[in-house]
């Protein structure tokens, strides 16, 4: 994923981006992927989630980023 972002930067500048994913536990995924796209010149605007795991504080690992979730448990 790494060497396909740095090849198609120009085309990630500048965009605004809203990351979905199914789970937010521990908030790894998310600030991962939210890491490569700002590496990749993007503004990443917000993140949803299906399913938020509340007592795993991924929400917490994320921010700033504002998660909205359908469902937290």
């Amino acid at each position: 994923v790494v060497a396909i972002l740095e090849r198609q930067r120009q085309h990630l500048t500048g965009l605004r981006i809203a990351l979905i994913d199914d789970v937010l536990a521990t908030g790894g995924t998310m600030a991962a992927a939210r890491k490569l796209l700002l590496d990749g010149g993007a503004h990443v605007t917000v993140g949803a989630v299906v399913l938020e795991l509340t007592d795993l504080g991924g929400r917490d690992v994320v921010a700033p980023l504002a998660v909205t979730s359908l469902r937290s448990i």
